[in-house]
């Protein structure tokens, strides 16, 4: 039986001064797939309160060190703040965060991992 996945997307512009947060949710029975985030700023003319990427803007996909997903991954739902790092690119400040997951059924999340850990134990035995 194949599996279809619907992409979804949430973001939330870094709000100074106060708290700004991403919250995800899928649903019953099903499980949050992360599949890619970043932060970003535009750099023209757009729309400054669009927090979420446009063509054009500075991007940093490379934020993994920054937010723990892991309490997402296989939950029906979450939440994270939005934190604020130097684009490096750019030489400016993150002013949204981007979120694109999937909701997926338990089954996918428990294969994705259990290949993963498998990987990881033949690794580490070399």
């Amino acid at each position: 039986m194949p599996y279809f996945f619907t992409a979804k997307m949430v973001g939330q512009c870094h709000r100074a001064g106060g708290k700004s947060f991403v919250s995800i949710y899928c649903g019953h029975m099903k499980m949050i797939r992360i599949n890619k985030v970043l932060h970003g700023t535009p750099l023209g003319p757009q729309d400054t309160d669009m927090c979420q990427s446009m063509e054009g803007d500075c991007i940093d996909e490379n934020i993994s060190g920054i937010y723990d997903w892991s309490a997402c991954t296989g939950a029906q739902s979450c939440v994270q703040y939005v934190r604020q790092t130097q684009l490096a690119d750019c030489k400016q400040k993150s002013k949204y965060l981007q979120v694109k997951y999937d909701c997926v059924s338990g089954k996918i999340i428990y294969y994705t991992f259990t290949c993963i850990y498998s990987k990881l134990i033949l690794l580490k035995r070399k």
